[in-house]
Protein backbone atom coordinates (compact mmCIF):
# COMPACT_ATOMS: atom_id res chain seq x y z
CA UNK A 1 0.00 0.00 0.00
CA UNK A 2 1.39 3.37 -0.90
CA UNK A 3 0.65 6.44 1.16
CA UNK A 4 0.73 10.15 0.39
CA UNK A 5 1.10 13.24 2.54
CA UNK A 6 -1.91 15.41 1.81
CA UNK A 7 -2.85 19.02 2.55
CA UNK A 8 -6.48 18.95 3.71
CA UNK A 9 -6.92 22.46 2.29
CA UNK A 10 -4.83 22.19 -0.89
CA UNK A 11 -1.49 23.97 -0.80
CA UNK A 12 -2.21 25.32 -4.28
CA UNK A 13 -5.25 27.13 -2.84
CA UNK A 14 -3.37 28.63 0.13
CA UNK A 15 -3.46 25.70 2.56
CA UNK A 16 -0.66 25.96 5.15
CA UNK A 17 1.90 23.21 5.75
CA UNK A 18 1.01 22.83 9.43
CA UNK A 19 -0.01 19.72 11.38
CA UNK A 20 -3.63 20.90 11.45
CA UNK A 21 -3.72 20.87 7.66
CA UNK A 22 -1.59 17.78 6.90
CA UNK A 23 -2.60 14.15 6.91
CA UNK A 24 -1.44 10.78 5.64
CA UNK A 25 -3.81 9.23 3.11
CA UNK A 26 -3.57 5.99 1.21
CA UNK A 27 -3.36 6.35 -2.56
CA UNK A 28 -7.05 5.42 -3.08
CA UNK A 29 -8.41 8.11 -0.73
CA UNK A 30 -5.93 10.71 -1.96
CA UNK A 31 -7.10 10.19 -5.55
CA UNK A 32 -10.76 10.10 -4.46
CA UNK A 33 -10.29 13.52 -2.87
CA UNK A 34 -8.52 15.11 -5.85
CA UNK A 35 -10.15 13.32 -8.79
CA UNK A 36 -13.28 11.58 -7.47
CA UNK A 37 -15.28 14.45 -6.07
CA UNK A 38 -14.87 13.54 -2.39
CA UNK A 39 -14.40 16.35 0.12
CA UNK A 40 -12.26 16.26 3.25
CA UNK A 41 -12.28 18.38 6.40
CA UNK A 42 -9.91 18.18 9.34
CA UNK A 43 -11.60 19.84 12.34
CA UNK A 44 -8.67 18.94 14.62
CA UNK A 45 -5.25 17.42 13.89
CA UNK A 46 -5.66 13.74 13.00
CA UNK A 47 -9.48 13.80 12.89
CA UNK A 48 -10.84 13.59 9.36
CA UNK A 49 -14.39 14.04 8.09
CA UNK A 50 -15.08 12.71 4.60
CA UNK A 51 -18.05 13.28 2.30
CA UNK A 52 -18.35 11.09 -0.79
CA UNK A 53 -19.91 12.14 -4.12
CA UNK A 54 -23.08 10.37 -3.01
CA UNK A 55 -23.24 12.53 0.14
CA UNK A 56 -22.26 9.80 2.62
CA UNK A 57 -20.33 11.13 5.64
CA UNK A 58 -17.48 9.25 7.38
CA UNK A 59 -15.41 10.38 10.36
CA UNK A 60 -12.05 8.95 11.41
CA UNK A 61 -10.10 9.50 14.60
CA UNK A 62 -6.35 9.01 15.08
CA UNK A 63 -5.27 5.72 16.59
CA UNK A 64 -3.47 5.69 19.90
CA UNK A 65 0.24 5.28 19.39
CA UNK A 66 1.09 4.29 22.95
CA UNK A 67 -1.21 2.24 25.10
CA UNK A 68 -1.22 2.57 28.88
CA UNK A 69 1.51 0.40 30.38
CA UNK A 70 0.47 -2.74 32.16
CA UNK A 71 0.73 -2.34 35.93
CA UNK A 72 3.60 -4.41 37.33
CA UNK A 73 2.64 -7.17 39.69
CA UNK A 74 4.96 -8.78 42.20
CA UNK A 75 5.90 -12.41 41.78
CA UNK A 76 4.12 -14.92 44.00
CA UNK A 77 7.48 -15.98 45.44
CA UNK A 78 11.09 -15.00 44.81
CA UNK A 79 12.78 -16.69 41.90
CA UNK A 80 15.67 -18.95 42.82
CA UNK A 81 19.19 -17.95 41.84
CA UNK A 82 20.73 -19.88 39.01
CA UNK A 83 23.66 -22.20 39.61
CA UNK A 84 25.59 -20.93 36.59
CA UNK A 85 27.46 -18.23 38.52
CA UNK A 86 31.13 -17.77 37.58
CA UNK A 87 33.58 -19.95 39.42
CA UNK A 88 36.06 -17.13 40.09
CA UNK A 89 35.84 -14.67 42.97
CA UNK A 90 37.20 -11.18 43.58
CA UNK A 91 40.52 -12.53 44.82
CA UNK A 92 41.06 -14.58 41.65
CA UNK A 93 43.63 -12.51 39.70
CA UNK A 94 43.77 -14.84 36.70
CA UNK A 95 40.08 -14.56 35.66
CA UNK A 96 40.81 -11.96 32.96
CA UNK A 97 43.52 -14.04 31.29
CA UNK A 98 41.28 -17.12 31.30
CA UNK A 99 38.42 -15.12 29.83
CA UNK A 100 40.59 -13.66 27.07
CA UNK A 101 42.00 -17.09 26.18
CA UNK A 102 38.52 -18.64 26.12
CA UNK A 103 37.06 -15.93 23.87
CA UNK A 104 40.09 -15.74 21.58
CA UNK A 105 40.84 -12.12 22.50
CA UNK A 106 44.14 -12.84 24.22
CA UNK A 107 46.71 -10.69 22.42
CA UNK A 108 48.59 -9.20 25.34
CA UNK A 109 50.53 -11.18 27.93
CA UNK A 110 48.64 -11.84 31.15
CA UNK A 111 48.99 -9.10 33.76
CA UNK A 112 51.75 -9.50 36.29
CA UNK A 113 51.25 -9.69 40.03
CA UNK A 114 50.87 -6.17 41.49
CA UNK A 115 53.92 -4.76 43.25
CA UNK A 116 53.52 -4.47 47.01
CA UNK A 117 55.17 -1.37 48.51
CA UNK A 118 56.15 -1.05 52.14
CA UNK A 119 53.85 1.08 54.31
CA UNK A 120 56.48 3.81 54.77
CA UNK A 121 56.92 4.30 50.97
CA UNK A 122 55.20 7.59 49.97
CA UNK A 123 53.11 7.75 46.77
CA UNK A 124 54.97 8.96 43.66
CA UNK A 125 53.10 12.22 43.23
Amino acid sequence: MSIDLDHTLDHAFGGPSLDGNLGVLDRHHHRAKHHGGWTLRQPSPGRFEWRTRAGVHHATLPRKIVEQPVAPRPAARPRPLTDDRPAWTDDDHDWRARYLRRTGLATAPPPSTPTVHPDDDPPPF
